[in-house]
């Protein structure tokens, strides 16, 4: 440095001078070059990634503008699928399975006098979480029942979607061939596997009537110390009672006009309890250039409905409020959705159908009412039945049962929402709940007390013997003559009395219980 120093002094001031502004320029070019090149480029970078990001924000903006309202169909598309998988869950196996499929397209077929000579199904087909089931049929009729059949298949209320229709042949009646796809929506694997290791066990419907078996079970009443009863959920009347007949479950729970009906087949079944009542549905409608106003103006009438059914039940007790009989009328079997279907298409006059379809014919204002739910004598009763050789020795089984069954529909009763909840899982859209809260509605669960009055005054002066008895005289007039089965054989009098611990003693035939 000091020699630095000494050769800077001995320099003359012109060289002092030109050295300064050397070392000035160096320096200013080592500065550029270290800092302000970068910073520079760093800046021009910044400036393009600014107009890049703002062109960006200007052509997606419509898109970020929409995305609220996207999302919130999203989420209402997720719900409304959930709730949907949710309800299948709770009622089983899919109802449209192949034979259901056959059944309605041969329910047209009849309603519309069109014969069908072949149904072959086709490769099924997946449509996002949706899947087809197409089915090419091959029929033959007059070329107006054609069009009625053809009618019916696209108007029907579950989705078939039609395809590759033709028709042959130079006169009546013609052939044809069309393809119905069924479009459904995918079931968890339901299978029953039934534990036979149980003390008890039943099947039942996925009725809200009976939603408190489930309910019980899922919270563990079921099962106590000594005892365990097993509860399932499947989808028909028929299925549960073809297990019942085959002896793969205990009982089962059904309304009177089914267990009735099972009783005639030779099963040999016993009612332990009434369980609820069941609003019905059932609408009578008439055409709207129909001249009918009164129930007495439908005698003689041609009236379309599900024989022996709930309707075919109402219809005889509304007519005898009356003073008339089902004789009066002309009664005609038809499939409650092709009834729906018949009067919004102006091919019958009178018919019974129930909900949904009441209501779609309602809103669209296809077809005038005569006689709404409100205005029959309307409770359906929903029962509890066993097989008889099921009963014995297992009283404190079915002590566990009903208890738990009526400490769920009492907790109902008192908190509605509780049944609300459950039977609506998965629903968020308030839409949803509130549908699930007017089923409920239809839903009177019974409390032992209540049951006590209509089983424990003597069995030839109860009311459910009356109202059995009112069952018996109309499938008399069903079937035109005198139906000989005694209301004993379908109720162990002295069985369900000891159940429900009704005071006083009436002597009875020993029954099944015990």
């Amino acid at each position: 440095m000091r020699f630095l120093l000494e050769h800077w002094k001995k320099l003359a001031p012109r060289d002092r001078k030109a050295l300064t502004i050397c070392f000035s320029f160096l320096t200013a070019i080592g500065f550029y070059l270290g800092v302000l090149e970068p910073l520079l480029d760093t800046y021009e970078e910044a400036v393009q990634q600014k107009t890049l990001q703002e062109q960006s924000i200007r052509k997606n903006l419509s898109k970020v503008q929409v995305l609220p309202i996207r999302m919130a169909q999203l989420k209402r598309a997720r719900a409304e699928y959930d709730y949907l998988v949710n309800r299948l869950s709770l009622a089983g196996p899919n109802a449209w399975n192949l034979s259901e499929v056959y059944h309605e397209i041969r329910v047209y077929a009849s309603t519309t006098g069109v014969s069908i000579r072949d149904i072959r199904p086709m490769t099924r087909r997946k449509a996002g979480f949706m899947s087809g089931l197409p089915l090419e049929v091959s029929f033959q009729g007059n070329y107006k029942d054609i069009v009625k059949f053809i009618y019916y298949l696209e108007t029907s209320p579950q989705v078939l979607v039609l395809s590759r229709l033709s028709l042959s042949g130079k006169k009546q009646p013609l052939s044809g061939t069309i393809v119905v796809n069924k479009v459904e929506l995918p079931s968890p694997d339901t299978q029953i596997t039934i534990n036979r290791e149980s003390d008890l066990v039943l099947t039942v419907a996925p009725w809200n009537g009976f939603a408190p078996f489930q309910y019980a079970k899922k919270e563990g009443l079921l099962r106590t110390d000594s005892t365990h009863v097993e509860f399932y959920f499947s989808q028909y009347e028929s299925t549960n009672f073809d297990m019942l007949i085959a002896n793969e479950i205990d009982g089962t729970a059904a309304p009177t006009l089914d267990l009735i009906k099972l009783l005639l087949q030779g099963v040999d079944i016993k009612i332990v309890a009434p369980l609820a009542y069941y609003n019905v549905t059932e609408t009578l409608f008439t055409a709207p250039e129909s001249d009918i106003e009164t129930v007495e103006d439908l005698r003689g009438k041609d009236i379309y409905l599900e024989k022996d059914s709930v309707a075919h039940f109402l219809l005889y007790k509304i007519l005898k409020k009356s003073r008339m009989k089902l004789s009066d009328i002309r009664v005609h079997d038809m499939d409650r959705m092709v009834v729906a279907q018949s009067l919004s298409a102006g091919i019958i006059e009178v018919g019974i159908t129930s909900y949904p379809f009441a209501s779609q014919l309602i809103e669209n204002n296809e077809a005038e009412v005569l006689i709404s739910p409100e205005d029959w004598q309307r409770d359906i009763l929903l029962l509890l039945c066993f097989r008889a050789d099921a009963l014995p020795g297992k009283n404190e089984a079915m002590n566990s049962l009903l208890k738990a069954y009526f400490t769920v529909a009492e907790k109902w009763r008192k908190n509605p929402e509780l049944a609300v909840s459950f039977i609506g899982r998965g629903a968020t859209e308030e839409e949803y709940l509130s549908n699930t809260r007017k089923q409920m509605a239809q839903v009177r669960y019974l409390s032992p007390d209540e049951i006590r009055e209509m089983i424990c005054p003597r069995p030839s002066d109860s009311d459910l013997r009356v109202f059995l008895n009112d069952y018996k005289e109309f499938l008399n007039q069903t079937l035109g003559y005198e139906l000989k089965f005694p209301i004993d054989e379908l109720v162990d009098w002295s069985y369900i009395r000891k159940i429900f611990e009704c005071p006083d003693s009436v002597t009875q035939k020993a029954g099944s219980g015990g």
